[in-house]
């Protein structure tokens, strides 16, 4: 039996991803701060929850949520300026559910912003010097889920995501 994976974070990233781990044959859980979506995902075949993640608190059955899957994809982008500092506590908050229900897989979308202003060729061994608010907020939670011994926690780093709808 293939594990079950929650996506948190069903957008522009998120839901092709779930579109092409059911056609793989995986249960997909994964959501969504926009109501109008759930019925978009049920029709992929992704079970819907509708959840926001706020500075002081969640909206929606993030416990329940976390509950029905083996895998967690965090795919919650920190956004700018104020929304980069809510970010912090908002993954705060997500990762104390997480201990709550003993998930002890993670998959951790992040960017290459994290590198700052670095020219070259970068690798994971490569020092992150984080430059802009959001960036630091990345950093900041992916070692939250990182350093956790208990949680198999994998960070991916995207740089220049382009296609439909989306252009530099």
């Amino acid at each position: 039996m293939k594990p079950r994976v929650g996506i948190l974070g069903c957008g522009w990233l998120g839901f092709p991803l779930g579109r092409k781990l059911i056609s793989l044959g995986y249960p997909v859980s994964g959501t969504t701060t926009t109501k109008a979506n759930l019925e978009v995902l049920r029709g992929e075949g992704i079970k819907p929850f509708y959840i926001e993640l706020f500075r002081d608190g969640v909206k929606g059955h993030l416990i329940e949520f976390l509950n029905e899957i083996d895998i967690l994809v965090i795919n919650v982008p920190p956004g700018r300026k104020k929304e980069a500092a809510d970010f912090s506590s908002k993954m705060e908050q997500l990762y104390e559910a997480c201990r709550i229900t003993h998930l002890e897989k993670v998959l951790f979308v992040s960017s290459t912003s994290v590198y700052g202003n670095i020219q070259g060729e970068v690798s994971e061994k490569t020092e992150v010097r984080p430059a802009s608010e959001s960036a630091k907020s990345l950093v900041a939670a992916e070692a939250l889920f990182s350093k956790d011994p208990t949680l198999e926690c994998t960070v991916v780093r995207f740089g220049g995501l382009i296609g439909p709808d989306r252009h530099p």
